[in-house]
């Protein structure tokens, strides 16, 4: 079901709310990409909460960021009526909720938007212009395209491919030979049955400098440095000159333009897979239990490989423990010998 109102022919601006955390907000990218199709003359503003803010900074027509601190410390009340004046500053044609709370829409509702549109979500649709129902089965990328698609009726039919607008510093690993670099983004501890074993991630680490042909960076927040300077202090390899740790040290504009100039991401099932996803970085995502069923976070795209290994085990937080570091060893050499035949065939081509 849905509710009907004719889509806005003329719309000169444009808010978006994003949803609250990294991955998601990417998965985002295809959807947004459609309303510049659509609307080549509209000027942007995303609301967000901080960190997804480096994903749009070099948005084509961005107008501005505004950033949702309504959750941190301090009187949430007063936070939330001070985005909603922020927000009526300007007059908005058409508002976007990639967000699905109650909350999200009465902000937009008393911020005096034109058309706001966004799924039937806690009973919030007598707040939307235009509203469908939430299906939880559907990809998270088809679920924000699928709104715009609807509230367009149904013009498009080929989904875009994920986009990330970050203008981060750029990154020099300064490592003194030419070995191909992997990131490891293994999680921490916080991520629960998520994150892959502190014991087989050192052990991982340990087995990967001892090939002596591979430079590795640590990645990730100041939660997984935790971690990671624990791996560094371990370490006495004789090639740990081969690895440097940039987790909890980096802006996430930053964090994205590691990844993007890394030669292959191994990571757990987070955002780092799905930044890796955006920027094309090939990457091996190794999985556990997730927050969501994989099926509908799954990056769509052709240069990721995916380990999970059950055993028949009735736990499913003892799944990603059953993922041995010498089988992560296996696929990284198949897939950078892949990427590396398919390489030398694309420069063969064009002489």
């Amino acid at each position: 079901m849905k509710k009907r109102v004719a889509p806005l022919a003329d719309v000169r601006n444009i808010i978006i709310r994003l949803p609250n955390f990294l991955g998601d907000s990417i998965n985002c990218s295809p959807a947004i990409k459609l309303l510049i199709q659509e609307y080549p003359n509209a000027q942007f503003t995303i609301v967000c909460r901080k960190p997804s803010e480096a994903l749009f900074k070099s948005l084509p027509s961005l107008g501005n960021i505004i950033i949702d601190d309504t959750k941190a410390r301090g009187n949430r009340f007063f936070k939330t009526i001070k985005l909603i004046f922020t927000i009526r500053k300007k007059k908005y044609d058409l508002g976007i909720l990639f967000h699905n709370s109650f909350l999200s829409a009465l902000i937009f509702k008393f911020s005096r938007i034109k058309h706001v549109i966004g799924y039937n979500n806690e009973s919030r649709k007598f707040l939307l212009d235009f509203w469908i129902k939430m299906d939880r089965s559907r990809h998270y990328i088809n679920h924000y395209a699928n709104l715009i698609n609807k509230y367009l009726e149904d013009k498009y039919l080929e989904l875009p491919a994920l986009n990330i607008w970050s203008n981060g510093k750029k990154v020099d690993f300064g490592f003194n030979n030419e070995f191909p670099v992997i990131g490891l983004a293994l999680g921490c501890d916080e991520q629960g049955a998520r994150a892959y074993p502190q014991k087989e991630s050192l052990e991982l680490i340990k087995l990967l400098l001892e090939q002596n042909r591979f430079n590795l960076v640590l990645i990730g927040d100041s939660r997984e440095q935790k971690r990671n300077d624990i791996y560094m202090e371990m370490l006495t390899s004789p090639f740990s000159k081969n690895i440097q740790n940039y987790s909890g040290k980096t802006d996430v504009g930053t964090h994205i333009n590691i990844i993007k100039k890394l030669d292959l991401l191994i990571t757990i099932d987070s955002s780092a897979m799905h930044i890796a996803a955006a920027v094309n970085t090939p990457f091996i995502a190794v999985l556990g239990h997730s927050t969501s069923a994989f099926c509908i976070v799954k990056p769509k795209v052709n240069s990721g490989r995916y380990m999970k290994n059950e055993n028949g085990l009735i736990d499913e937080d003892l799944f990603i423990s059953q993922i041995k570091p010498s089988e992560i060893l296996n696929e990284i050499s198949l897939l950078l010998n892949k990427n590396q035949v398919s390489a030398i065939t694309h420069f063969k081509s064009n002489l």
